[in-house]
């Protein structure tokens, strides 16, 4: 079975600043690593536009977000049978 995450859990596991930041991380990193885990392409594109210009109280560069996002959080986009893709989560959140 794969779980798929939303939107709201992948920022905060990736902005500091976010309230429940470290369980988000922690829950992504340690689900990935046991059990599939994914995210649909909307679910890309809604992070992208939150992270680059939502209402949150941060703005991060869309360079950087679109880097996130093609090196790291591609490594768990859901296939379109539900499935994971092949990769890792090595680089995950590591800058």
């Amino acid at each position: 079975m794969t779980d798929v995450i939303d939107t709201s859990v992948l920022v905060a596991g990736m902005v500091g600043a976010e309230q429940f930041h470290d369980l988000c991380r922690e829950m992504i990193v340690r689900r990935f690593q046991h059990e599939p885990l994914c995210i649909y392409l909307h679910g890309i594109a809604e992070t992208f536009s939150t992270l680059t210009g939502g209402r949150k109280p941060f703005q991060m560069p869309s360079s950087l977000a679109a880097d996130f996002l093609e090196t790291t959080a591609r490594d768990f986009f859901c296939k379109s049978g539900g499935g994971q893709e092949e990769g890792g989560m090595d680089g995950f959140m590591s800058r």
